[in-house]
């Protein structure tokens, strides 16, 4: 017999079970812990009990019991023999084995279930953010969540005094021959003048915030003469049409022969011309006109001085009412009324009486698309104009639309059906030409007629009036562009002509007039706002928002996808192709007992 493989197979029976450790054995323990086995008297093999004599190694001062043992002692009331152990040990063998293999696999199967529950977890996560990202736009509502006017954004201080300072460029039409105009029966000749450069800067102020998500501000603005880009002083005199002037006949042409009279009167002691000869700087920015203010006595204006630029200086009188994008990000930046008033009430239908649109300088995010019809509220005019999709372009480095007015906006009737209501005459022969758009309604009622500078677009009978008009559509075509995500203006051009139709009375200066055509309109100035190169934060910022973001939405977006497809496969690997770990006890210890 081996018994050293007896007392090792009985030693590494310690059992757990509290009922036999609650059983002292402290007579049979030695110094160093250890348990002698002692065979019960009346056992005649010596042998046995010498070789089964041995010491154990035990645990603690009381020792633990042996499984086996002690089930065998208690049937048997003895301590077995070395032949009866070794039937013990096989069976101790057996049970070893499968306790193993229990544990091994409660452990196994509880580390399979953590394992797949955390996977389950993460394919879920994968796919929420998958859904988010590939289906819905809630990134992008972020991103342009920061875009919504509010005055605790970072960005308030940008919208409240914008750091771009656009340059406006005005092109004044010289009449060079108005001294001898209507002696050599020749036409009126124009020389275009210009550019007077100034850089504008403006700030809104007064601005006030409503419970509606809106909030209400006056502009303020100021123009800075750049003689660094610009070909003439601004005391450089030129020859223009006198608006006063043509705007008494104007009203004269709709009075009775009495009134006629009065003003026929009053234009011959006044010496009033129709051609002024004024300095550049004055016919801008205001000068001292005696039909200006005798028509300050029959109508409500609010300038003390005539000029073209006078309604733009300063403190605005006008409150614009805008959306701030809060509770709908569609209607960011668009006017909801002007002067408190949601309806022009100068125009034939509802539709061109409304307000709503855009100042220029944002549009609503969501509605920034190719396929999309933008509008933009034009002061000058009363009326909104539109905006269509032109072309891909790049503005400050980032990717942007171009939209610009489409060249019929300002066609007549008969050709755009759309035009109808801003013209108060039925049949369409009795309105403007196309290519001119008539804003005396806005404009306290002077013959003030609105076009794309030398009459782009228009009718070429709006050029046989006078000689020198060459239009081109690289010089004199209007276009904005509009980065893709923010909806904001980075770049642009506005171009817009201001003109006077001559509007005779019967009666009325016959002889002064004679050789100006009725209705024939002349053109005054042409105004080119130009958007310039941004600050390098407010560029820097943009960028991120353009680029950064953009990247970061590709990698959650990817990321998402790949993270859902690698859990998934790991999962179904999982569940379908399990891997079972296993225990082989079945070859014998080498110091297993041999019968």
């Amino acid at each position: 017999m081996n018994t050293p493989a007896v007392s090792t197979a009985l030693s590494g029976l310690v059992s757990d079970e509290p009922d036999w450790e609650s059983k002292s054995y402290s007579g049979l323990m030695d110094n160093d812990g250890s348990m002698e086995l002692m065979l019960a008297e009346g056992d005649s093999d010596e042998q046995d009990q010498r070789s089964v004599t041995k010491m154990i190694p035990g645990e603690g001062k009381q020792g633990k019991a042996l499984p086996f043992v002690k089930q065998w002692s208690y049937s048997m009331h003895r301590i077995p023999t070395t032949r009866e152990a070794t039937r013990l040990t096989l069976r101790a063998k057996a049970k070893i084995q499968e306790d193993l293999h229990f544990r091994g696999y409660r452990a196994l199967d509880c580390r399979r279930k953590c394992g797949l529950a955390s996977l389950f977890a993460a394919f879920l996560f994968c796919l929420a953010g998958t859904a988010v990202m590939w289906c819905t736009s809630l990134f992008q509502d972020l991103v342009t969540g920061t875009m919504v006017i509010s005055n605790s954004s970072n960005t308030w201080d940008w919208w409240r005094a914008p750091p771009v300072t656009p340059l406006l460029m005005v092109y004044i039409f010289n009449y060079t021959n108005a001294d001898s105009f209507g002696r050599d029966g020749s036409k009126l000749r124009v020389q275009e003048v210009g550019p007077f450069t100034y850089e504008e800067t403006t700030e809104k102020v007064n601005v006030q915030f409503y419970p509606n998500s809106t909030l209400s501000y006056q502009e303020n603005k100021t123009y800075t003469f750049r003689p660094d880009l610009s070909p003439y002083p601004e005391d450089a005199k030129v020859f223009v049409p006198n608006i006063p002037f043509m705007s008494a006949l104007a009203t004269a042409r709709e009075e009775s022969w009495v009134k006629r009279v009065g003003i026929n009167t009053m234009l011959r002691l006044m010496d009033s011309k129709p051609l002024l000869h004024i300095p550049t700087r004055d016919l801008l920015f205001g000068y001292e006109d005696s039909l200006f203010n005798m028509a300050k006595f029959t109508k409500t204006i609010p300038y003390t001085k005539f000029g073209l630029m006078v309604p733009k200086v300063g403190v605005s009188d006008h409150v614009i009412t805008m959306h701030t994008g809060a509770d709908d990000m569609n209607r960011l930046g668009q006017i909801v009324n002007f002067n408190g008033e949601t309806s022009q009430g100068a125009w034939r239908t509802d539709e061109c009486n409304r307000i709503e649109g855009s100042d220029g300088s944002q549009f609503p995010p969501p509605q920034v698309s190719p396929t999309a019809r933008l509008f933009v509220y034009n002061r000058d005019m009363c009326r909104r104009l539109p905006l269509v999709f032109d072309r891909y372009t790049e503005a400050q480095g980032m990717p942007a639309y171009r939209f610009h007015l489409p060249p019929n906006v300002f066609d007549n009737p008969g050709k755009n059906p759309d035009n109808e209501c801003f013209c108060h005459h039925d049949d369409p022969e009795q309105c403007l030409p196309s290519g001119v758009f008539n804003s005396s309604a806005c404009n306290f009622d002077a013959p003030l007629i609105m076009s794309f500078p030398h009459f782009l677009h228009g009718d070429p009978a709006l050029r046989n009036n006078v000689i020198g008009l060459n239009p081109d559509p690289e010089k004199h075509d209007m276009f904005v562009d509009i980065h893709r995500t923010l909806g904001l203006t980075i770049g642009g051009t506005s171009r817009l002509q201001l003109n006077v139709q001559v509007r005779q009375a019967a009666g009325v200066l016959g002889a002064t007039m004679t050789h100006f055509k009725d209705l024939s309109i002349l053109p005054v100035a042409w105004f080119e706002l130009k958007v310039t190169d941004f600050p390098s934060p407010l560029k820097t910022l943009l960028y991120h928002a353009t680029f950064t973001v953009h990247i970061l939405e590709l990698l959650l977006m990817y990321g998402f996808l790949a993270g859902g497809i690698a859990s998934a496969a790991v999962l179904c690997r999982r569940l379908f192709l399990r891997e079972r770990g296993t225990l082989d006890l079945s070859t014998d210890s080498p110091d297993s007992d041999s019968a």
